[in-house]
């Protein structure tokens, strides 16, 4: 069984988390940090910094992402970082990101985010506060 390596970075700013709301081929949309698939020969952080680039154009150093959590079900591993630094204008490039948006951490749409984020995201948000 091939393991399917992704990772999601929450950008965090004044007890607020940044989500993008991503639509899939099946017309399904979620909300979600930013991120994606790791590709073959990239680690966890480079995969994270090419999808942060080529989602948003927001520039992000390694040295300011924190990686907070590693969440496995099954053959699915997701790297889970956070950033307070960034620098650049949200650019919407990717066309399967429809919007981003902004929510308090008490807002944050759970049931509308992938099944499991509700287990895991509040402590990483709790943490910030």
């Amino acid at each position: 069984m091939n393991k399917y390596i992704a990772t999601v970075c929450f950008f965090i700013k004044d007890k607020s988390v940044l989500l993008v709301e991503a639509e899939y081929p099946d017309g399904h949309r979620v909300w979600n940090g930013i991120g994606g698939k790791v590709d073959e020969n990239e680690t966890p952080i480079q995969g994270l910094l090419r999808e942060i680039d080529e989602e948003t154009k927001l520039q992000v150093l390694e040295r300011d992402i924190v990686k907070v959590d590693v969440v496995t079900e099954g053959n699915f591993e997701l790297h889970v970082f956070i950033t307070h630094e960034w620098s650049g204008e949200m650019v919407m490039i990717d066309p399967t990101i429809k919007q981003f948006k902004w929510f308090t951490f008490e807002g944050v749409p759970y049931e509308q985010m992938h099944k499991g984020n509700d287990k895991w995201l509040p402590n990483i948000l709790l943490q910030q506060t």
